[in-house]
């Protein structure tokens, strides 16, 4: 490939991710304790170590914190995705979310992107393996 990698920020990350998922049917996610949190980090993990074989520039890193489990950088992206209404929160707690993208969307979002869409569509998938690995139940409907 050539040419500059593609700038990926945290923003057009979630953007990507929730726009998947979307596509996948699914609709809310909780948040609470850590296990959304974990499973970003896992994706954002292999998501790091193809970077390079992806031509990708990450322009952000997910640290969880040590103790809470939390990450600064998701909590901070999901503000964002609220705001651009790519997503609302549920409840007074904000530790539910909802995806406020429709399908037409979704997709329209995913192609816009500077990723191909098929790594969001795979990213997706790990996303929800791990997030129900973790034994809570996804949020349908």
């Amino acid at each position: 490939m050539t040419g500059p990698p593609a700038r990926l920020t945290a923003n057009d990350f979630f953007l990507g991710l929730f726009s998947a998922l979307k596509l996948r049917g699914q609709e809310a996610f909780s948040i609470r304790a850590d296990r959304f949190d974990a499973a970003i980090k896992e994706i954002y993990d292999r998501l790091e170590s193809s970077s390079e074989a992806e031509h990708l520039d990450l322009r952000f890193r997910v640290r969880p914190h040590s103790v809470y489990g939390d990450s600064q950088t998701v909590r901070k992206a999901l503000t964002a995705a609220a705001q651009r209404r790519i997503i609302s929160f549920d409840n007074p707690e904000y530790l539910d979310i909802r995806i406020q993208l429709d399908q037409s969307d979704a997709e329209r979002k995913l192609k816009r992107l500077p990723v191909r869409a098929e790594l969001f569509e795979e990213l997706a998938d790990e996303f929800l393996e791990t997030y129900r690995e973790r034994r809570e139940p996804v949020i349908n409907g």
